[in-house]
């Protein structure tokens, strides 16, 4: 229940973001705007280093960089999920098959997983975290924690490899 709380939590603050940045534009064109800007102005100047460069951002600017700021969570997604172009054209993306004997290519690399190839589900878990989707993030943690322990005595049986299950708990704490 708290991570379905905890998803709606976080559309409600994407949704609260653009509708504060339509009001706001929207209000600059009323009366009042020029007080409003004063305001803005003082409160920036009483600020602790608001005299070092003695410059200070225009509100419109603040409050367009602002929510635009929000957005920048997108290029990690690609950078997370898309994979490289040497490998695009490789991955098999269908949802399932009628051909059984198909060997299916659901691993590649991305910018940020160049050494060692994600999978599509690991795909899937960035966009979910990248959503709001809590819930899914918070079973994906579980997920990985029961893999760690599938994987881990085996590689005590032969440390000479790279541990890989370590990884794909460092990837998913990471996000």
């Amino acid at each position: 229940a708290v991570q379905v709380f905890m998803s709606v939590l976080s559309m409600t603050d994407v949704t609260s973001d653009s509708a504060f940045l339509g009001t706001y534009l929207k209000s600059e064109q009323c009366e009042g705007q020029t007080q409003r800007t004063e305001l803005y102005h003082r409160c920036w100047e009483m600020w602790t280093f608001g005299n070092v460069p003695d410059w200070h951002p225009q509100l419109k600017n603040m409050v367009l960089l602002s929510w635009a700021a929000a957005f920048l969570q997108l290029i990690y997604v690609f950078m997370e999920t898309v994979p490289l172009p040497s490998d695009m054209w490789k991955v098999d993306y269908e949802l399932g098959s009628v051909d059984r004997e198909k060997v299916f290519h659901t691993k590649y690399r991305t910018p940020y997983h160049r050494d060692i190839p994600q999978d599509h589900g690991s795909a899937l878990f960035a966009l979910a975290e990248s959503n709001g989707s809590q819930l899914i993030v918070a079973e994906e943690l579980d997920y990985s924690k029961l893999k760690m322990k599938i994987q881990h005595p085996g590689w005590l049986k032969n440390t000479t490899k790279f541990p890989n299950h370590i990884k794909h708990v460092h990837d998913q704490v990471s996000r």
